[in-house]
């Protein structure tokens, strides 16, 4: 009997991930393009045109859009993000009720943390209403709250795992605020981190930076000492 061994050459493992990774995002394209789809007739005027032409045209900028060659060639999961946030979007609009708003605003929490950049949203989630007529300023604060709570709670995690590994808050910090893996600098169209970028080669980045690497070490190693007649809050200094 005569046994044949097949060694795999280590390009074949990477070829295979860049065809199961655009895969992905092609599956993930065509639920996307069904939310858009969705999204734009449920919000469609009734004295919009009828046919769907212009509909069809509109996702179709979308697929050739620039951005969207980027996911497939550079291995970004933006499109990850996106499905999400169109997710929660619709159902922001289609579904009423505390369970589908706290629902929509988990699916926000997750995209918060796969891309921190879409924090910058959380503002716009908050139910404002102006009355033209009565030129009032209206503040839904339970439906607002009952939002804000839904992104909390996948944020969470996050925090339980640095108390869990208070060594990976270091890591965090690292990666994302003193650039200190050379990994982290490079050209990128990423606002978030063009934004890095330039602090890493100015003074104030260096500066930030080094605060945000010392304060974790602080925190773990400093006791806190709060006097309860004053109110105040004072460092106690490790014994040297």
């Amino acid at each position: 009997m005569q046994l044949l061994l097949h060694h795999s050459k280590p390009g074949n493992h990477s070829d295979l991930g860049f065809i199961v990774f655009n895969s992905l995002n092609l599956i993930l394209n065509i639920l996307i393009c069904v939310v858009l789809y969705k999204i734009i007739i449920f919000i469609r005027a009734e004295d919009h045109e009828k046919e769907e032409k212009r509909v069809v045209i509109y996702i179709s900028i979308y697929l050739m859009s620039l951005p969207n060659f980027f996911n497939y060639i550079l291995g970004q999961i933006n499109l990850y993000v996106t499905l999400l946030i169109l997710l929660s979007l619709y159902i922001y609009l289609k579904y009423n009720g505390m369970k589908w708003e706290l629902i929509a605003s988990i699916l926000l929490g997750i995209s918060i943390i796969i891309k921190p950049i879409t924090i910058f949203m959380i503002p716009f989630i908050l139910i404002i209403h102006y009355d033209l007529i009565s030129r009032k300023l209206k503040f839904d604060v339970t439906r607002s709250f009952i939002r804000l709570i839904g992104i909390v709670l996948p944020l969470s995690l996050n925090l339980i795992m640095f108390l869990i590994l208070p060594n990976l808050l270091d890591g965090f910090i690292e990666a994302n605020f003193t650039s200190s893996e050379p990994s982290q600098i490079n050209h990128s169209f990423s606002i978030t981190k063009l934004i890095i970028n330039f602090l890493y080669f100015t003074n104030f980045g260096i500066i930030f930076g080094s605060f945000m690497a010392i304060v974790p070490k602080i925190m773990r190693s400093t006791p806190i000492l709060i006097n309860s007649r004053t109110d105040s809050i004072s460092l106690i200094p490790p014994p040297t």
